[in-house]
């Protein structure tokens, strides 16, 4: 019954785009479904997170949960659903531009329907091979599949699934510079469009027509084509400020109101004060009004004073005293200033360096190796010793994106491996909770050791992110353990260019998970 409901909710929460709600249900009614060992109600769930994780783009959970729901069918000897599966792994190789894997799911999908009599869903899987056929270069195939689509459509008068078949054979047929079967399909597009009051599909239509037209010199069916575009896009406009003014008016009315009454009340409450302390206080408020001057004159000298000692305390505190480089104190004031992501970067090469090489020298290439890497990551890098150094972003990125930008690194002429941690930040969803900086530290290094006992033979990274119903009391200490307890129960998201089976973590935080476990 808790399975259910958990559930129904999920189903609601994906209803209304609100993914991580609906991922957070969908989480609790599969653990329940696994425990009540409901095999078919565990292998539908499986199929629902396969496709929730494919809409969130977190490709391989979408790929994990697909073919686990795959062999709990196949268990059932349950082929409804198997085309289902394979459908949501090739949308996952076509969101990721891996066409001919795509190819081979879109096929399997279409024997399962074939055999099965599923006409709509063979219609569907020939509308999804032309689309990448179409992508790989291969147009005929591409218009067979869609024109097999295209007969399944009309004969079962799907009208919704056949106005974007017809645009996808104009698309094609114009890549192509075939007009005359741009024109007879965008032509038909555009009466379903307009049957289904479908605008920007309109427009669509419309603009493969015009397309058409040009290449054949026909002026002045473009001209009026274009008109009726020009026409078709007013009226979009239209209707979205009509809808944004009656929005704006309703707020700013309502905004009126509340300031009305607000004004009202604060004018009554002063005016009842006035009358009441006028005549007992004037003389007591003006002299206070000397004095309370006087003394901030005096507090605003010394707050002046002050400050320019602070300013000059704090420009040596932040900075390291053995490199005279930004260091550990001024990379943690800098997280909490407009910062929207965090790294800890290691140079395994530089970690002795100081040693090997004698303090000048090391800390020349300190210095070398700081400004290379704030120019190439854009961030602000701070020397927290030899060989790490942490970095402070003050642009949306992801690990994936630092990487690629790392990718350059070179000190004397020679490429340079790195590994690094990264979190976004804040790291929690709920912005009203600030983690200390001590925490967010902890974690990066968490991330770090991580990265670094992946094989050393190229570049790594390891990023955590939570996800929006984490609570906030896994990043207390001991925050190792606290850590370990997140990713086991799927608070905790972890991101590498690595195997993830090959991170060996340290063994206080996971010597607890197995091998085998699936970590999100």
């Amino acid at each position: 019954m808790i399975a259910e409901a958990e559930t129904k909710l999920g189903k609601y929460f994906r209803s209304q785009d609100k993914l991580e709600q609906a991922l957070k249900h969908y989480i609790a009614a599969y653990q329940l479904s696994s425990q009540e060992n409901s095999l078919y109600q565990k292998a539908v769930l499986q199929l629902n997170l396969a496709k929730l994780y494919r809409d969130l783009e977190q490709w391989d959970d979408a790929l994990n949960y697909s073919h686990q729901a795959i062999d709990s069918f196949k268990k059932l000897n349950f082929d409804a659903y198997l085309s289902s599966c394979m459908t949501v792994i090739a949308t996952v190789y076509a969101h990721q531009e891996e066409w001919n894997k795509a190819i081979d799911y879109y096929l399997n999908a279409q024997q399962i329907d074939a055999k099965l009599q599923n006409i709509i869903a063979q219609g569907l899987n020939f509308h999804n091979l032309g689309e990448a056929y179409f992508k790989l270069g291969n147009p005929e195939n591409a218009l067979d599949y869609l024109h097999q689509a295209n007969k399944i459509f009309r004969e079962r008068h799907s009208n919704h699934y056949l106005v974007y078949n017809e645009l996808l054979i104009a698309q094609v047929a114009n890549a192509s510079h075939t007009w005359e079967l741009v024109l007879d399909h965008a032509q038909k597009a555009e009466a379903l469009a307009q049957q289904l009051h479908l605008d920007a599909e309109l427009a669509e239509a419309l603009g493969y027509q015009v397309n058409a037209y040009k290449a054949k010199g026909d002026n002045q069916t473009v001209v009026a084509l274009q008109d009726k575009l020009l026409t078709l896009k007013q009226s979009q406009i239209a209707q979205q400020q009509d809808q944004q003014q009656q929005r704006q008016s309703g707020e700013l009315n309502e905004q009126q109101l509340t300031l009305k009454v607000t004004q009202l009340q604060q004018q009554n409450q002063r005016q009842q004060e006035i009358l009441n302390t006028r005549d007992y206080f004037i003389g007591a408020i003006l002299l206070l009004l000397v004095v309370a001057g006087s003394y901030c004159l005096y507090l605003l000298r010394e707050q002046y004073r002050h400050k320019r000692q602070l300013a000059v305390i704090r420009q040596c505190n932040t900075t390291d005293p053995i490199t005279a480089l930004p260091g550990f104190r001024g990379f943690c004031e800098q997280i909490y200033e407009n910062c929207t992501a965090i790294a800890l970067l290691a140079v395994k090469t530089e970690f002795a360096a100081d040693l090997v090489r004698g303090h000048h020298q090391a800390s020349k290439r300190q210095q070398t190796l700081l400004h290379k890497l704030r120019h190439l990551s854009k961030a602000q890098v701070y020397s927290l010793r030899p060989g790490l150094y942490g970095l402070v972003f003050e642009e949306a990125l992801n690990a994936k994106q630092l990487q690629h930008r790392l990718d350059g690194l070179t000190l004397d002429e020679q490429p340079l491996m790195t590994d690094f941690g990264f979190i976004p930040h804040p790291l929690l969803a709920d912005t009203d909770v600030q983690l200390p900086t001590a925490i967010l530290y902890e974690t990066l290094q968490l991330a770090l050791s991580a990265s670094l006992s992946l094989p050393s033979a190229e570049s790594h990274y390891v990023a955590l992110s939570a996800l929006d119903f984490t609570p906030s009391g896994i990043f207390s200490n001991p925050l190792y353990e606290q850590l370990e307890k997140g990713i086991d129960r799927g608070f905790i998201r972890i991101e590498t260019n690595g195997n993830k089976s090959e991170i060996h973590w340290p063994p206080t935080v996971m010597s607890a998970i197995s091998d085998n476990h699936d970590i999100i």
